[in-house]
């Protein structure tokens, strides 16, 4: 933490969750250069944001700002040229547009609210798809990985040269809620199957004519995945190896509120293993964000260890 921010000129901001983010031009006779830096509401407190190289803030001209409420970054623009300085820019009045520079704020623990995460469905959607889970109704089946499977089970291969194993699980879901609620990919995906054979995507396969879709991935965060399609929420008993799971899901199949809804969760969990000095469980959160590429999440482990050996 550290205190106020100097006397910034021309300041822009955004709000994220609690968190106020304030950015502008800082010009004195010792330092010239571009500052961000956050307010905490609940707890009073700032935080100075650094880009990944501050030396070249320093070094060269950063003129304006804005934060991205939707990706949670503070985007600054400016020129990386040396040749010229922010102090002669600013006493000339130019604005340079030539390079970005970004900070994704989660690495300092700057996150949304669970609140401002995103509402998957309305109050009767919800309670819609709570029924429909509840009744079994279903036309098509997932297959997925059976996690209790013995090793050295036998693989086979179906016509199109996909293996799978003998020891896999099948879910029924019903076809219209993955229509509706996960959208673009999958309609997409169904689009390009031709037939019986199927239709690959990554590692997704569908089968229009017997309405199965394999999804390469264990049973409970795939039973996960199709629970928070139904409801749009994540059941708070599940833990960082099925957030973890569904994390990389949504962002290998593009359903970008369950990746904001599950990032957010895995840092209040990573905030909470710090605090009751959970190692088993940082470590979880840490393998999380490293297999699905939260460079965000990363940031804010690595700066969490930082605080912990001061």
């Amino acid at each position: 933490m550290t205190d106020g921010p100097p006397f910034l000129r021309f300041p822009t901001g955004g709000v994220v969750g609690d968190n106020l983010i304030i950015g502008g031009t800082y010009l004195n006779i010792e330092k010239q250069e571009y500052s961000v830096y956050a307010y905490n509401m609940r707890t009073k407190l700032w935080t100075k944001l650094e880009y990944e190289d501050p030396s070249i803030v320093s070094s060269s001209s950063w003129n304006t700002s804005f934060f991205c409420t939707e990706t949670a970054r503070h985007v600054l623009l400016g020129t990386r040229k040396t040749s010229t300085s922010l102090l002669q820019d600013y006493n000339d009045r130019i604005t340079n547009f030539t390079d970005v520079l970004e900070i994704e704020v989660a690495g300092y623990g700057v996150c949304a609210n669970a609140a401002d995460s995103g509402v998957a469905f309305s109050l009767a959607g919800h309670k819609l798809g709570r029924e429909a889970m509840r009744d079994g109704l279903a036309d098509m089946e997932i297959i997925c990985f059976d996690s209790k499977r013995e090793d050295g089970v036998e693989s086979r291969q179906d016509g199109s040269g996909m293996s799978f194993t003998s020891r896999t699980k099948r879910i029924g879901v019903l076809s219209k809620v993955l229509e509706t609620r996960w959208g673009e990919y999958y309609l997409s995906l169904c689009a390009s199957a031709p037939g019986v054979n199927g239709s690959m995507r990554g590692n997704m396969r569908v089968e229009d004519k017997s309405r199965v879709l394999f999804i390469p991935e264990r049973y409970e965060v795939v039973a996960a995945l199709v629970e928070w399609l139904y409801t749009g929420t994540l059941h708070p008993t599940w833990d960082v190896d099925i957030l973890g799971g569904l994390l990389s899901l949504a962002r290998g199949y593009r359903i970008g509120l369950l990746r904001r809804q599950a990032v957010l969760r895995l840092h209040e969990l990573l905030e909470l293993s710090y605090e009751t000095d959970t190692r088993d469980e940082r470590e979880a959160v840490f393998n999380a964000a490293a297999a699905a590429g939260e460079i965000g999440l990363l940031k804010h482990e690595h700066k969490k260890v930082l605080e912990k050996r001061d």
